[in-house]
């Protein structure tokens, strides 16, 4: 059976706690109200990530330039992101989910999913990761012949707050991208009724071409706007 959140049977009857709305919140949310709420987080996530000049460039990557770029550009990426991802796993549900699922289910729930980069966005405002990755970007040889400093040495370049300051944010950002993965898979398994090892591979390989794609999508971008 489909499990559609206007029908009865897919609602939690019990009120969800701060770990269901964080962890399961699919069973409690989905369609429009996830696709509002979950575009307004990927816009505000993007808008973030531009001040500290961090792209979310992919499904999966997010990557900090030492160039600026408009601020269409990085809210591009991030509904580049979002779409490549749904509308992948929509073909794919639609191969798996006999009984027929709602689009608007799994776009919302897929945009919602996305949530937990707002964390890791906001962990690489910390200026200890600019600095130190200033630092890092600086360390690089302007001959490629050259060869680069030792890590000792390049360690003793950056200040250990930091230094601690730049690990941090990319344990925040790596366990946010985590998050998203777990809950990108919660959205298609509930909106797409998917189950069994052919769902967990379906949903593996959904990842995979989706990342394709949106690095296509975003390559493209950066080729139309240079003209």
């Amino acid at each position: 059976m489909n499990m559609n959140p206007n029908d009865a049977s897919f609602r939690n009857s019990a009120p969800p706690s701060a770990a269901g709305w964080l962890f399961r919140p699919f069973t409690w949310i989905a369609g429009p109200p996830a696709l509002g709420i979950g575009c307004a987080t990927i816009l505000v996530t993007s808008w973030i990530g531009s001040l500290s000049r961090t792209h979310f460039d992919g499904v999966l990557d997010t990557h900090t330039s030492p160039a600026s770029a408009p601020l269409w550009f990085y809210l591009a990426e991030g509904m580049i992101d979002w779409l490549s991802l749904a509308f992948v796993l929509a073909a794919l549900g639609a191969l798996l989910c006999r009984s027929g699922f709602r689009l608007i289910d799994l776009l919302g729930t897929q945009a919602l999913a996305r949530w937990p980069m707002l964390l890791g966005a906001c962990a690489l405002l910390l200026p200890g990761y600019s600095r130190t990755l200033t630092a890092l970007m600086k360390s690089i040889p302007a001959n490629p012949a050259a060869s680069p400093p030792a890590p000792a040495q390049l360690l003793e370049s950056v200040d250990p707050a930091d230094l601690a300051m730049f690990a941090g944010a990319l344990l925040i950002l790596l366990l946010a991208t985590g998050w998203f993965v777990a809950l990108a898979w919660q959205s298609f398994r509930i909106s797409c009724d998917a189950r069994g090892g052919k769902a967990v591979a379906a949903y593996v390989a959904g990842l995979i071409v989706a990342e394709i794609v949106s690095k296509a999508a975003i390559a493209a971008l950066v080729i139309t706007a240079l003209r």
